[in-house]
């Protein structure tokens, strides 16, 4: 006879079937790290950081890690990262600071020329 599958305890639910594409789970699980990818190489280097290696990428029916990041790399939409917000403004920054920093800088100077007729009549 035929065994039959215990059913699962109350509040559990049932395992799900296999899936026929065993490599959307994991595009699910690192879809933001696939759609910021620059190349595969990058989705590479994100699976191996996850502990992802080859011997694990054979459950994905892929020779190697980078043979996995390739097909991930294909079939996750780009959404780079938007940039950061530019910093607000600052009325005395930029050229004005550099102004007037070239301005004290040089206060040194122009207060001994002005002194000069004045050191030299005193001599």
């Amino acid at each position: 006879m035929g065994r039959v599958p215990a059913a699962a305890p109350a509040g559990v639910p049932p395992a799900a079937p296999p899936s026929s594409d065993p490599v959307r789970a994991l595009m699910a699980e690192h879809r933001e790290l696939c759609e910021q990818a620059v190349d595969s190489l990058d989705i590479a280097a994100g699976l191996e950081d996850a502990g992802i290696a080859d011997s694990v990428a054979h459950r994905y029916r892929h020779a190697d890690v980078f043979g996995l990041a390739e097909e991930l790399y294909a079939r996750v939409e780009r959404r780079p990262a938007e940039p950061a917000a530019p910093p607000p403004a600052v009325p005395w920054g930029g050229p004005a600071l550099r102004a007037a920093g070239r301005a004290l800088l040089h206060l040194p100077a122009v207060a001994v020329l002005a002194a000069l007729p004045w050191l030299t009549a005193v001599a």
